[in-house]
């Protein structure tokens, strides 16, 4: 099997489950069902990187939808703050982005 670590220049989720693309689709609510249920027997199966960050955007993705109070709103921007942060580090080290 070839080691794609250094080949591979798709964003994904540290531990290489969910792909850009994925991400997106995740955010948008529109994940295929066969994916999502991938992604939650993945979550269910305890790795740390994937339950914190299903645990961040479902947050996000609610507090979207149900048209959060102003704490709800400065709370929300903050974790969406914190998530583009993590994902700005990650295309930085896989050096897919110049800042």
């Amino acid at each position: 099997m070839t080691d794609r670590s250094d080949t591979d220049t798709t964003f994904r989720s540290r531990c290489g489950f969910l792909s850009a693309a994925d991400l997106q689709d995740f955010l948008d609510g529109r994940l295929a069902a066969a994916r999502q249920e991938e992604f939650d027997r993945h979550v269910a199966g305890g790795c740390a990187e994937c339950v914190t960050l299903a645990a961040d955007l479902e947050v996000y993705r609610r507090l979207i939808k149900s048209g959060p109070s102003e704490s709800e709103r400065r709370e929300a921007e903050q974790q969406a703050e914190t998530l583009r942060e993590r994902l700005r580090k990650e295309l930085r080290r896989r050096n897919l982005t110049s800042t």
